[in-house]
């Protein structure tokens, strides 16, 4: 997979790592290239967004403090305009990397154009994961659920991450330690280890290390206790295991066995290499694969680890 030339500096990085996740494991190539595509045109699309500043939405970074996300039922309603912009650049790489839903999506750009496709409702259900409000959409414009909403997800991202990286600093000054995103209140696709600016806090555990979880909406980063769980918060380390492969030891999957949930997490604690997040939950697909054969479950579901 050679590098396209003319990317912006994020695509490229997402590029060049499709190629090294290729290269150590070839059989993920379709499924990287795929998804990197994907995950480019996002980066585009929410780089673009992000030099014109959070979009006029209501933010009160005040309420972090008290532990609610900071778009928690905050209207999307100003940025009606930048969901339509990012429907439009989402749904050309979505119509070439799923030709199985070419019939949907142009139903939903025709619907869309005409004006009956509300994308500021549809986001919403989205951040809230109202299953209900998809099901209810499908069937009303004759589309399938499951891709209505993986589309919305795919639109709503790369305006929330420019949200998101515009928010960054007063964001983390707030000192926020839930499992979901201090941003948009979703769970994370990933974590990682990494070494931090202080010698020793909460924060650390046996060996040292910051761990940061990776938001599967908005691509926020943030710092968390070492040994907690995202989702229930289950910090019994009888409770809280890993796996890994003898070869990658730098690659594992932590898993809870109170809720069950697992998540992906690497470790860069002795590593000056770091490929995006997102694209390094892809090429660890093969983690997420076991873990759901042991009877785990996402914390976060993405459109890639619902085809493992």
């Amino acid at each position: 997979m050679p590098v396209a030339t003319g990317l912006g500096e994020r695509e490229r990085r997402i590029a060049e790592a499709m190629e090294n996740f290729a290269g150590k494991r070839p059989v993920l190539e379709p499924i990287l290239r795929v998804f990197g595509n994907i995950l480019m045109e996002k980066a585009r699309v929410a780089d673009r967004f992000a030099g014109g500043g959070p979009g006029d939405l209501d933010l009160d970074v005040s309420r972090l403090r008290e532990g609610v996300p900071l778009l928690a039922g905050v209207s999307l309603e100003p940025v009606r305009d930048r969901l339509d912009e990012s429907f439009e650049a989402m749904a050309a790489v979505l119509g070439r990397s799923f030709t199985d839903f070419e019939q949907d999506l142009a139903r939903l750009d025709g619907i869309r154009r005409a004006g009956g496709l509300d994308l500021v409702r549809l986001s919403r259900a989205c951040l809230e994961a109202d299953r209900r409000a998809f099901e209810e959409a499908a069937e009303f414009f004759e589309v399938q659920a499951g891709f209505l909403g993986m589309m919305t997800a795919c639109v709503l991202a790369p305006v929330l991450e420019a949200v998101a990286m515009c928010c960054a600093d007063r964001v983390r000054e707030s000192g926020w330690l839930k499992g979901c995103c201090p941003v948009c209140g979703s769970m994370p696709s990933i974590s990682y280890l990494g070494q931090g600016p202080e010698p020793a806090s909460e924060f650390l555990t046996g060996g040292g290390g910051q761990r940061y979880l990776h938001c599967s909406m908005c691509g926020f980063e943030w710092r968390t206790r070492r040994n907690m769980c995202p989702a229930c918060e289950n910090e019994d380390k009888d409770r809280r295991l890993y796996f890994q492969t003898p070869d990658e030891p730098g690659e594992r999957v932590d898993v809870c066995t109170q809720c069950g949930g697992y998540l992906p997490c690497l470790d860069f604690r002795e590593s000056t290499l770091r490929p995006p997040m997102d694209i390094a939950a892809i090429g660890m697909v093969h983690l997420d694969a076991w873990a759901c054969e042991k009877g785990y479950h996402p914390l976060a579901n993405t459109s890639w680890n619902q085809v493992v």
